[in-house]
C-alpha cells in the first residue's frame, strides 16, 4: 500500500514517521545555561515557599527549616535539570532558544 494522505485508511510516508534529527552540539550547549536557570529558578521558588511553611508546620526555626529542606532541594534541583534536558532532547529546543 503506497503512502498517501487521502482516504479513510491513509498511511503516512516513512519520512513523516521518522523522528527529528538529534540536536547538534551547539544547540545542546546553548540550552545548558537555560536549563540550569530554569532548575535554579524553580528550586528558588520552592525554597521561598517551603522554608516558612516547614518552619510553621513543624514549629522550628527558619534555620532548622532550611536544613530540613536542603535534602529536597538537592534532589529536585538535579531532577528538574535532568527532566528539562531530556524534554529538550525529545521535543527539541523552542524557537526562542535558537
Amino acid at each position: 500500500m503506497p503512502c498517501s494522505s487521502a482516504g479513510k485508511r491513509a498511511r503516512p510516508c516513512a519520512a513523516e514517521t521518522l523522528p527529528a534529527a538529534p540536536p547538534d552540539a551547539r544547540e545542546i550547549l546553548h540550552g545548558l545555561p537555560r536549563r540550569a536557570a530554569h532548575a535554579i529558578g524553580f528550586e528558588g521558588g520552592l525554597l521561598l515557599y517551603f522554608v516558612p511553611l516547614f518552619a510553621w508546620w513543624f514549629d522550628v526555626s527558619l534555620w532548622q527549616s532550611l536544613v530540613m529542606d536542603l535534602g529536597l532541594l538537592v534532589f529536585f534541583l538535579i531532577y528538574t535539570f535532568v527532566f528539562n534536558w531530556c524534554f529538550d532532547r525529545v521535543f527539541g529546543l523552542p524557537g526562542s532558544a535558537a
